[in-house]
């Protein structure tokens, strides 16, 4: 009997411990995310708290006690006060004055460690024909890849001399002026370029906010405060930039996209600094989770896009060509 107990106790422990993380989240605007590491960190893992608690509602149901209203209770609180991570839309409008355009964290078009591809460069090419955007955003370009696509003869792209990894936004129409921010300390960087669309232009932002450089291999091979420190560290330099390109991108009188690989999921600071109130394709028009990145056995949707116009549409792709996923939007220019 009083082994039963000390499970019971045990199992109420655990759930006490999930529904005060997710509480965490739900209140992190008041709490001050970019303030604590281990806060931002939280965001990545919303999903898995959900899911926690779910299950729990489900034990405490089957065992027919009341201890499911407190799982209970902060999911219906969560889901109202809070964006979900899942959706159920799959509409697809169209407008006579569409755009579209698809970011895409390319890894150098060298493949990925999980992916026996050879003529992974080539598949990349094929499937961004395939697709045919307006715009693309490529975040870890190549040079070498300037000339496959010949659909896109305007193109700008990351100054050699910045140092840093190399973005690409590549355009059927014509870029009029673009700038790189060259962020301080790191291979990250953004771009921008101003587009000119029949009578109207647009300003596009290819982001690829500071990486937190940990990979499967570095669990095993790397003491876990070295780990945490890298990643507290590269949080306060997301936070940084995002902050400096959101501030240019409201200098700018024309409408904007800013897409990218954000390194941060829609629950973090550095994603509200950005997104302000523009919208987000995913949770406009997506359908699912919206996964773009797979870490083992875990899951994110960090490569985002955010728009000033109407979204018609939003599709996520399964296309294993690089360590993230494609993702693609359309807008209605004139809305």
């Amino acid at each position: 009997m009083k082994r039963f107990v000390k499970k019971r106790k045990l199992i109420l422990v655990l759930n006490l411990s999930v529904v005060i993380l997710l509480l965490i989240v739900c209140f992190r605007e008041y709490i001050g995310f970019n303030r604590y590491f281990i806060l931002s960190f939280l965001g990545f893992f919303v999903p898995y708290l959900v899911l926690a608690n779910v299950l729990f509602v489900l034990y405490w149901m089957l065992k027919r006690k009341r201890q499911l209203i407190i799982s209970l209770a902060v999911l219906i609180y969560g889901y109202f006060a809070n964006d979900t991570f899942f959706k159920f839309n799959n509409s697809e409008n169209y407008t006579k004055h569409e755009l579209s355009i698809l970011t895409f964290n390319a890894h150098t078009f060298a493949g990925f460690y999980k992916f026996d591809k050879p003529n992974v460069s080539e598949d990349i090419v094929d499937f961004i024909a395939g697709q045919n955007p307006d715009i693309v955003c490529f975040q870890e370009y190549s040079f070498k890849m300037n000339n496959r696509f010949a659909d896109y003869p305007y193109k700008y792209l990351t100054p050699e001399s910045s140092g840093s990894t190399l973005q690409a936004i590549l355009s059927k129409y014509p870029i009029i002026s673009g700038g790189s921010f060259n962020f301080d300390e790191t291979i990250n960087n953004a771009i921008y370029a101003d587009i000119k669309i029949q009578n109207d232009t647009i300003r596009v932002y290819n982001v690829h906010l500071e990486s937190f450089k940990v990979r499967p291999g570095s669990l095993k091979r790397e003491v876990p405060t070295n780990i945490f420190n890298r990643m507290d560290l590269a949080f306060q330099k997301q936070t940084e930039q995002a902050k400096l390109i959101k501030k240019h991108s409201l200098n700018t009188k024309h409408k904007k996209l800013i897409c990218g690989d954000f390194n941060s999921t829609q629950y973090s600071n550095v994603y509200n600094i950005l997104k302000g109130d523009m919208k987000d394709s995913f949770l406009e028009e997506g359908i699912g989770f919206g996964n773009t990145f797979n870490f083992r056995i875990l899951s994110f949707r960090i490569d985002i896009i955010l728009s000033d116009f109407k979204i018609n549409s939003h599709k996520n792709f399964e296309a294993e060509l690089s360590d993230h996923e494609p993702v693609m939007a359309k807008f209605d220019l004139h809305n």
